[in-house]
């Protein structure tokens, strides 16, 4: 669905990348690279912010979450093709990603660089996952956004019980990957 990140209505965490390095680095509705928590059926999912949000124990790839910090334009160079990507945009290149939870402590990692972390405080602890791609932006995309889901796996890692999950290539456009954990009965 378009612009379902802004809609009322969410449960779960998530994030979501944009890829062309398109969204201001002061938005409050959604960033290059993003991370949400659901608030429930009356409200739509908050972006995780500096401001908003302590991070860590781990260090911010960027702290404005934009293609411009230095940490994203290092991980994902401009690339000539089909045009150009600016640098620390992922679009038009196959990304690996992980998206951890260990107890509360939730990890996001592209490439096998640590975006982010933060602990978790919300109910949303177990469930299922979604892997999903959506438009965020009500103009129109280009014909030739697309993204490509390969070798999706989850996973438990040995205690304390994490669940993983490893995704995503982009290749244009946007992606958003949704996470939840089940408890082992």
């Amino acid at each position: 669905m378009t612009n379902r990140i802004a809609g009322v209505g969410s449960d779960g965490l998530f994030s979501a990348m944009d890829g062309d390095g398109g969204v201001s680095a002061t938005s409050t509705g959604s960033r290059d690279f993003s991370m949400f928590q659901g608030r429930g059926a009356a409200l739509s999912p908050l972006l995780l912010r500096t401001n908003n949000t302590t991070f860590g124990p781990g260090p911010l790839l960027g702290a404005q979450f934009d293609n411009s910090d230095p940490g994203f334009a290092g991980l994902f160079p401009s690339k000539p093709i089909y045009g150009t990507t600016p640098a620390g945009s992922p679009g038009l290149g196959w990304v690996s990603g992980e998206y951890r939870q260990e107890g509360s402590l939730i990890s996001w990692y592209l490439n096998g660089n640590l975006v982010a972390q933060y602990t978790n405080t919300t109910v949303y602890t177990s469930g299922n996952i979604l892997i999903g791609y959506d438009d965020t932006f009500n103009s129109l995309g280009d014909t030739n956004d697309f993204a490509i889901f390969d070798n999706i796996s989850v996973s438990a890692i040995p205690e304390p019980s994490v669940i993983g999950l490893s995704v995503f290539a982009v290749c244009g456009g946007a992606m958003t990957a949704w996470l939840s954990r089940r408890r082992r009965a």
